[in-house]
């Protein structure tokens, strides 16, 4: 019996405090607006923090090459390809890899060769074609499966974490399709949205691009990489083998850049550090208003209802009661703004990840369901127990005031 008169109560609680809400709607509507504000800006805040501290964190662990040679005026597209994937492609000897092999402190070299698709009816996106060497490459081939590598055969590629195959496990450039053998593990750099493949492979591309009137290769320039990717001896001198390999590589006739992505990384991570500092700034600068704003709004609306309190407790309704009303009324508005926060920053977030990966020039690993979750639980919680709080301040100011005297208020 007691139960049921418990659960009558509640029930008169939750529809006394949904109707108190409809009757103040601007009120209930700006308690909600600042509810689903601090939601999205912690939800949003917390997603994109953790998003471009591991992709910083993963690019620094497998980035592989310590130094890439590239042509001469490319370094800014080559830290673009790094970052992004961006389209862009050049070409240099292939015999500077020889060179570069033989200097002191190298310890590794392998070459790539980029070229772009286009975006028309020839191909199913546009994306950069990465063409390497299986047999000397160290900075693709940690991030495939080996059982993947060796079942690749001739006109099979592999494509990275971004990049979505046709229904059919296929990919097709200028008319003609190439079987997927497998998929990259994200690197968070501009890998994952690029094609590879074999140079025998990127030749069959280049040959069906030709047919179909798309001419990208000059005599010159066929035979040529790319890239010449370097790995380092542990604790050689990066300097020195760069300044080596510039000499070697002059003598030889050939103009380069000389990219230690290294400095990319650190460059990297001082915009995070910025945009991060930012963030954070901005978080508690909104936490705090809407904390504010929270508590002056419902102080307002209860000592409006100071009043229908009143009337409420001489009918026999206690104080308790009348705090659980005013705590149940601000749980559904804060529930409600939370709920409109979170979508909304769901939906912005999600769509225009890749865009605000491009637009900072920060790699960014797209969360797991689990890292959802988890900031999503986090930033209801934070919002909902926050919006209690306020409710519960309100109320308690109107707690001790005489029933008699709130009834001749103002008469």
């Amino acid at each position: 019996m007691e139960k049921k008169k418990q659960r009558s109560v509640g029930r008169y609680i939750a529809g006394y405090a949904f109707v108190s809400i409809r009757q103040k709607p601007f009120q209930s509507g700006i308690l909600g607006l600042f509810a689903a504000l601090m939601a999205f800006t912690l939800f949003t805040g917390t997603l994109l923090g953790s998003g471009m501290r591991s992709g910083i964190g993963r690019m620094k662990e497998r980035l592989g090459a310590d130094l890439m040679i590239v042509p001469e005026g490319q370094r800014a597209k080559t830290e673009k390809l790094l970052l992004t994937g961006n389209p862009e492609f050049s070409y240099l000897s292939s015999d500077l890899e020889g060179v570069a092999r033989e200097v002191k402190g190298v310890s590794r070299t392998t070459s790539q060769f980029y070229f772009s698709s286009v975006s028309a009816d020839c191909c199913s996106t546009r994306v950069q074609l990465i063409a390497f060497d299986p047999k000397t490459d160290f900075a693709i081939l940690p991030w495939i499966n080996r059982e993947e590598i060796k079942k690749t055969k001739n006109g099979q590629v592999l494509i990275g974490a971004d990049v979505i195959a046709q229904k059919n496990h296929a990919i097709k450039f200028y008319g003609q399709e190439h079987p997927v053998a497998g998929k990259l593990s994200p690197t968070a750099t501009g890998l994952d949205q690029s094609v590879f493949m074999t140079r025998k492979t990127m030749n069959q591309i280049l040959k069906d691009a030709k047919n179909k009137g798309f001419k990208f290769l000059s005599p010159k320039d066929e035979g040529k990489v790319s890239a010449i990717l370097i790995k380092a001896e542990e604790g050689a001198d990066l300097q020195k083998i760069e300044t080596t390999i510039a000499k070697r590589a002059t003598k030889m006739g050939e103009a380069v850049d000389i990219v230690q992505t290294q400095k990319v990384i650190g460059t990297v991570a001082s915009q995070f550090s910025v945009f991060d500092k930012g963030l954070r700034i901005w978080e508690i600068a909104i936490v705090i208003l809407s904390a504010v704003v929270l508590l002056l709004v419902f102080s307002f609306s209860f000592r409006e209802r100071k009043k229908e309190f009143a009337i409420l407790r001489i009918v026999g309704i206690t104080t308790q009661r009348i705090r659980a009303l005013t705590r149940v009324q601000g749980l559904m508005i804060s529930l409600a703004g939370t709920l409109a926060g979170l979508v909304s920053g769901g939906v912005i977030v999600f769509a225009f990840w890749t865009w605000i990966s491009d637009s900072f020039q920060v790699p960014m690993i797209t969360p797991s369901i689990l890292k959802v979750l988890q900031v999503t639980l986090s930033a209801a919680f934070f919002t909902v127990v926050l919006g209690l709080i306020a409710a519960d301040i309100a109320t308690r100011a109107l707690g001790n005031a005489e029933t008699y005297f709130t009834l001749r208020e103002g008469e």
